[in-house]
């Protein structure tokens, strides 16, 4: 999940090469109504800002029905683990998904934005991340710093979940918030530091959810 929706930049070309390893897939439309039409109907549209005033529709009790029946569809296809994966804004129903199902085993976000759950939804960013329940890989970039750093208070908060000895930080210094899902990969950093990412999260889903 993030906020170009189901349908921007490489979201599905991700799940494609995560499907291509073997797992079972599911991409969800989790944030409509859209903005300005959004894309494919989904999130915001390609040349679109972001806006605080449309991403306080979707706090957790919006998308817990959401999530819950992606997650019902994964386990009705016979998934007994799940990992989910949210960019940015994806981050944060992920990290609430993992607190209320059992079957999500692990997760990975990329380019995070958890302190929404304080910034636009009223809640405690910290008290969020200390009741995830498996274990999260954070890949910040390097304008994500020192926020999403490993060391400062969000990263001591995650490192205090009940798997927070299993979560992994990796930093991308060189990458600015979005490059996993829509950086230019014309650009070699940015294409070195996508696949050394999408790597890295395929690593982790494997020791996890192929365990």
């Amino acid at each position: 999940m993030q906020v170009w929706g189901w349908n921007g930049g490489r979201v599905r070309a991700i799940a494609d090469g995560l499907s291509e390893q073997g797992y079972k897939v599911a991409v969800g439309k989790f944030l409509a109504p859209a903005l300005d039409g959004g894309t494919d109907g989904d999130a915001l549209p390609p040349d679109g800002d972001f806006s605080m005033d449309w991403i306080k529709q979707f706090p957790w009790e919006t998308q817990r029905p959401k999530v819950e029946a992606a997650l019902g569809f994964l386990k009705a296809e016979g998934c007994s683990k799940i990992g989910v994966l949210g960019f940015c804004y994806g981050g944060h129903p992920a990290c609430w998904a993992s607190t209320v199902e059992p079957s999500v085993v692990c997760g990975v976000v990329l380019h995070p934005s958890m302190q929404l759950e304080g910034f636009a939804f009223g809640g405690d960013t910290a008290a969020l991340l200390k009741s995830v329940r498996c274990p999260f890989l954070l890949a910040p970039a390097g304008n994500d710093l020192p926020m999403w750093s490993a060391c400062g208070e969000f990263g001591e908060a995650l490192k205090a979940s009940a798997k927070g000895a299993d979560c992994v930080f990796k930093e991308f210094p060189d990458m600015s918030h979005g490059w996993s899902c829509r950086g230019d990969l014309a650009d070699e950093k940015v294409r070195r530091d996508v696949e050394a990412v999408m790597k890295d999260a395929i690593g982790f889903f494997a020791k996890y959810v192929l365990a």
